[in-house]
C-alpha cells in the first residue's frame, strides 16, 4: 500500500472501531439495525485487514471472543462492558449472516 493508502486504512479502523464503542456505551441495542449495520462494516473491514480471506463463522466468533477476553482489545471498544456488547452484536450478526 501507498502511504496514502495506509493512512486511509488506518483512518478507517479508528472510524469503525469508535463507531463500535460509541454505540455500546450509549444502550444501541446489539441486535438492532444500527448496531448490526455497524458490525456488517467491520466485518468488510475485517476481510479487507485479513488481506480478502473471509472471516467465517468459526473466525469470526473467535475474534469476538477475543475482544472480551483480551484487556487491550476491550480498551479500544471502551472497557469490558462494551466489548461485551459488540460481541453480542456480532454474535447475532453471525447466526444471521455466516453459515
Amino acid at each position: 500500500m501507498s502511504k496514502d493508502q495506509l493512512q486511509a486504512d488506518g483512518q478507517r479502523s479508528v472510524d469503525i472501531n469508535t463507531a463500535l464503542r460509541e454505540a455500546a456505551a450509549t444502550g444501541v441495542d446489539p441486535s438492532g439495525a444500527r448496531f448490526q449495520s455497524l458490525i456488517a462494516a467491520h466485518h468488510r473491514w475485517v476481510t479487507e485487514y485479513w488481506a480478502g480471506r473471509v472471516p467465517d463463522r468459526t473466525a469470526y466468533t473467535g475474534l469476538s471472543e477475543l475482544y472480551v477476553a483480551d484487556a487491550r482489545f476491550a480498551a479500544t471498544y471502551g472497557g469490558q462492558q462494551n466489548a461485551e456488547s459488540s460481541r453480542e452484536a456480532m454474535r447475532v450478526w453471525i447466526e444471521a449472516n455466516l453459515d
